[in-house]
Order: C-alpha cells, then sequence, then structure tokens
C-alpha cells in the first residue's frame, strides 16, 4: 500500500520512539484515542466523491481512508473542522493537478 513521503516519516518516527523506550526499560504509554466525528468523515468523503477524483479505480475506498485520516488528525491534535476541510479540499486540489 502505497503512504506518502510524510506519513511514512511520521510513522518511522513513532516506531523509533516506541523501540527507544522499550530499549530503556520505559514503559511506553499508547497514545489516548480520540472519537473521530463521522459526521466530518462523511462530509469529507462527499468532497472527494463529488469531484473528478470519483473516476479514480477504488475511489470509494481512497475516500473513506483520506477521510478517515484527516478526521483521525483532528480529533487527536483538536484542529479546527474548517481548517481540516480545507487541508482536505487542498489535497484533492493537489491530486486532480497530478492526476490530470
Amino acid at each position: 500500500v502505497y503512504a506518502p513521503p510524510a506519513l511514512r516519516c511520521v510513522a518511522a518516527r513513532s516506531e523509533r520512539s516506541r523501540s527507544a523506550g522499550a530499549a530503556s526499560g520505559a514503559a511506553v504509554a499508547a497514545p489516548a484515542r480520540q472519537k473521530v466525528d463521522e459526521a466530518l468523515v462523511r462530509e469529507l468523503e462527499a468532497l472527494w466523491m463529488n469531484s473528478t477524483l470519483r473516476d479514480l479505480p477504488a475511489a470509494a475506498g481512497w475516500a473513506h481512508r483520506a477521510a478517515r485520516c484527516f478526521a483521525g488528525l483532528q480529533a487527536a491534535f483538536d484542529f479546527q473542522k474548517d481548517s481540516v476541510r480545507n487541508q482536505f479540499e487542498h489535497l484533492l486540489s493537489l491530486w486532480r493537478s497530478h492526476a490530470s
């Protein structure tokens, strides 16, 4: 599964910090799970499916995963929903430009 470089970087840092904590014998606490706003997920999915990206193979799956990712970031870092929506629209704009 393809992951953008920025997400790979975050995952690698997270893994390194877990490894460092385990190597030092310190207990590594799992981050607290925040409830994802399902209304925001549906709204972001609709933005995707109303764009030209809906014609891509497996578009519904990509729309759902991307929307859950952005909604998860909103829940974890308490971003404003309008900011998340704007960044999601920016991502869609970049993908549409790349796909054309």
